[in-house]
């Protein structure tokens, strides 16, 4: 790509001291061995290794058209993916689940709620306007004061059934509990539930069947025995009429406890072999969220552990971070919001994630928010990135590392970068001056251009907000966004990697791209605070 530099500025002095700075910078990056541990890690297949002598690194790598929503008629079914060393579920374009839910139950406590189905309009509101792209839906109750019988609501789920997969959506079923939460107060009614449903929408690939509501008390520690043998039959009864169809165990009330959730997904997986290559564990939130944290963590230590996604949660704790929290471990959400199919719910869970930054590249390619669905790239073009926390452009040092300390974008001092397209995902990877692919290796750890080729540590969403800034979400080493480290003075101030918290305006973990030579990007305007 040619530089435009009609507005380029000769900046004198500093500019001769820059250029001694990369010369000499030059020397080190030529004489240096550095092992970065990804050289043997797989590319997509169009993409090129630009580490040979052919120039062939500094051509134009093209673009891969990216799949969107208008690729898909109906939504396959949603897989496990191992390319991390843990099981993550994604949908057949790749992304999380993600949305809200519907009470067709009854409510908490029964007869408190209407069975209200939303309209084919308001299904697309969810996915146009909001990003969403799963409804999880208590279709029918197990309580002792619910006398429905099974099948009460059969004719309103084979309208969810079709509205859904009409709006190119995912459709989560379960049964509740009407506020009698912490147990399965009758397993034949819980079984004849799944005998139904379970065999009725077994080839509806837009359906994921979640086993029960909450079905014990508290933390993970207080499941017994009796507990996981009820999962082992819901699971056999579900897998029996639906082998297709993916299964969510679990539904934890507050999960904490890796070690008991992990025996007992031990357990399953002794007597159900493979049982993890279709199915994974739902759970809720209600508990302190750095130790819903922590267990999440341990599941994220080996493939034989089930992948996780959050059906439950306060809606208020959206505000604390929970959805953003989620998203940095690449789980799915559902949140416990819209159960009447009132839209006025659905403002308030918006300001509620603009509140904290929660943010998603969403899969209609329309849509706006919290991020483009299309996002203007530069693919294969030099750009400069801009730290709105730190005012400076984004450069490599001495050290390979990314850091945030130069006050222009002028070609000189490492500070170009140029983005390659990564996958028809929406995943990019970002090559430095040096001619190396920018590397997460953890959370907290500074971002290293020291990658040969693109793995899994090498890929990053591209996340184009409304205010037209970006963000930058890893897919591998850790999800957590990408931004300035904290530090109080000294070399390390700037230094950029992963560090966790939601996107704000002119914060640290959003960027403002620039393709033209410059030393000044404008401040976006602060605005009013969120109540």
């Amino acid at each position: 790509m040619e530089h435009n530099c009609s507005n380029t500025q000769v900046f004198g002095f500093v500019q001769i001291v820059k250029v001694l700075t990369l010369l000499i910078s030059l020397l080190v990056l030529s004489g240096c061995g550095v092992k970065s541990g990804n050289e043997f890690l797989d590319m997509p297949e169009n993409i090129i290794d630009p580490n040979d002598n052919s120039g062939l690194g500094d051509q134009p790598l093209g673009e891969i058209p990216d799949r969107t929503l208008d690729d898909v008629t109906v939504r396959g079914r949603p897989y496990i993916d191992q390319s991390l060393g843990y099981n993550v579920i994604r949908t057949d374009l790749n992304t999380a689940l993600r949305g809200v839910s519907l009470s067709l139950d009854g409510g908490d406590p029964y007869g408190s709620l209407p069975s209200n189905i939303p309209t084919a309009a308001q299904m697309e509101l969810l996915v146009h306007e909001y990003g969403f792209n799963t409804l999880h839906v208590y279709l029918e109750g197990d309580a002792e004061q619910n006398p429905d019988p099974v099948g009460v609501n059969e004719a309103l789920a084979d309208q969810l059934v079709t509205l859904t997969r009409e709006a190119k959506m995912y459709l989560m079923i379960t049964i509740g509990n009407n506020g009698e939460n912490g147990a399965i107060h009758s397993m034949d009614k819980t079984l004849a539930f799944w005998e139904l449903y379970g065999a009725k929408y077994k080839d509806e690939t837009h359906v994921i069947y979640e086993a029960h509501n909450e079905p014990v008390t508290g933390i993970n520690g207080n499941w017994t025995s009796e507990d996981w043998e009820r999962q082992a039959q819901m699971y056999e009864t579900i897998r029996g009429v639906a082998p297709d169809t993916m299964i969510l165990l679990g539904s934890f009330m507050s999960f904490f406890g890796g070690s008991q959730a992990i025996s007992g997904a031990d357990g399953l997986a002794e007597q159900f072999p493979g049982i993890w290559n279709n199915a994974g564990f739902a759970f809720h939130a209600y508990w302190d969220i750095a130790q819903v944290e922590s267990t999440i963590e341990a599941f994220e230590t080996s493939t034989r552990y089930p992948a996780l996604m959050c059906t439950e949660f306060y809606p208020g704790d959206t505000k604390k971070g929970f959805n953003e929290i989620f998203e940095s471990h690449h789980i799915g959400w559902t949140q416990f919001e819209w159960l009447a199919a009132n839209d006025l719910e659905l403002e308030r869970l918006r300001t509620y994630l603009d509140s904290y930054g929660t943010a998603w590249r969403p899969e209609n390619p329309t849509t706006t928010w919290p991020a483009s669905g299309s996002p203007s790239i530069n693919f294969d073009g030099t750009i400069g990135i801009y730290s709105r926390a730190d005012e400076a452009f984004l450069r490599i040092d001495e050290y390979f590392q990314v850091i945030a300390d130069d006050r222009d974008y002028d070609g000189i001092g490492n500070d170009e970068f140029i983005v390659i397209d990564a996958g028809d995902d929406g995943s990019v990877a970002l090559r430095a001056s040096n001619g190396k692919y920018l590397t997460v290796s953890d959370f907290g750890a500074v971002l290293v251009a020291t990658a040969n080729k693109i793995g899994v540590n090498q890929k990053f969403k591209w996340l184009e907000l409304p205010t037209g800034d970006v963000a930058l979400r890893p897919w591998g080493g850790s999800a957590h966004l990408i931004g300035t480290l904290p530090a109080t003075e000294g070399e390390s101030y700037g230094l950029t990697g992963v560090i966790g918290a939601g996107v704000e305006r002119n914060s640290e973990n959003t960027y403002r791209i620039v393709t033209n030579y410059t030393n000044s990007v404008e401040p976006l305007e602060d605005l009013p605070e969120i109540p």
